[in-house]
């Protein structure tokens, strides 16, 4: 453990609130747009992206601690449940949230559009984030039994089990397939957390600088928004660095930041259309 660590040591529980924290500050700026009608004209574009910015440091840090949750876990294929459980639950909440028809409804424009005045609760476009978790996990299991019984025909089958994953990564779009699965691996296979660290900043610069968005490289498209987006994902990084290895407070029970995702979700759609019935 480093000095920086030892003066001001955070606790997993700790880490993972503020990375709950800054997640939803970017899910209520991209639910809510709170600072896109016309008198925020031109500085509420930017104002949204300050929230948007605060957000990119949850998913780096929820990544760290899928890889080391699979390091401590007594029964990985427990944890594999649980996630498929929330990956589940989670979709209707997200596709709910972030459904571009229910955003139409949300700002008055779903009558020029030729959708329907409905709620939607699944959209198929794109995956909320746990799927890439489930996988990641998946692929950490299939890992640990390729060394179990290591040999030849384990490791071309190996190979293939992960590229399946893969594949099922990008064929549902969930929340950064491109990186997703091999980022936690990667975090998972490293022996120290200095090393998840640099990880961790090669993901940064990666996914924000260099993974195709859109059909164009975000460092060549817009070089001034990627390398913000890439500094606001490395502050995780210092954040991480403060890491004592410890839980944390014990009356943060077992099961919070599961339930956290899709209940946050659904409580901001919830409030959405709250605000649509009584405008």
């Amino acid at each position: 453990m480093n000095n920086l660590s030892k003066k001001y040591g955070l606790s997993s529980n700790s880490i993972k609130m503020i990375a709950a924290i800054a997640m939803l500050i970017d899910h209520f700026s991209k639910v809510f747009k709170p600072f896109s009608a016309p008198e925020y004209i031109p500085y509420g574009f930017y104002f949204n992206r300050t929230l948007e910015l605060i957000g990119r440091i949850a998913f780096p840090i929820f990544a760290y601690f899928v890889a080391v949750g699979c390091l401590k876990t007594h029964n990985i294929k427990k944890y594999i449940f649980r996630l498929f459980i929330i990956t589940i639950i989670s979709e209707f909440c997200y596709d709910f949230a972030f459904s571009l028809r229910n955003y139409l409804r949300y700002n008055g424009t779903i009558s020029s559009t030729g959708f329907s005045d409905k709620i939607y609760f699944f959209e198929s476009g794109i995956q909320n984030v746990c799927l890439g978790f489930l996988l990641s996990v998946i692929a950490i299991y299939c890992l640990q039994k390729y060394k179990a019984n290591s040999n030849k025909n384990r490791k071309i089958l190996l190979f293939i089990q992960w590229i399946f994953l893969y594949i099922i990564a990008a064929l549902n779009q969930c929340d950064y397939w491109q990186t997703i699965v091999p980022f936690i691996l990667i975090l998972y296979v490293v022996s120290t957390n200095k090393s998840r660290l640099v990880v961790v900043g090669i993901w940064c610069a990666i996914e924000y600088l260099f993974v195709p968005q859109f059909n164009s490289i975000p460092i060549m498209n817009s070089p001034i928004e990627s390398i913000f987006y890439t500094i606001a994902s490395a502050i995780s990084i210092i954040i991480l660095s403060l890491y004592t290895g410890e839980k944390g407070n014990k009356t943060i029970k077992k099961y919070f930041f599961y339930c956290f995702y899709p209940v946050h979700l659904f409580l901001l759609g919830i409030i959405r259309e709250l605000i649509i019935v009584f405008s």
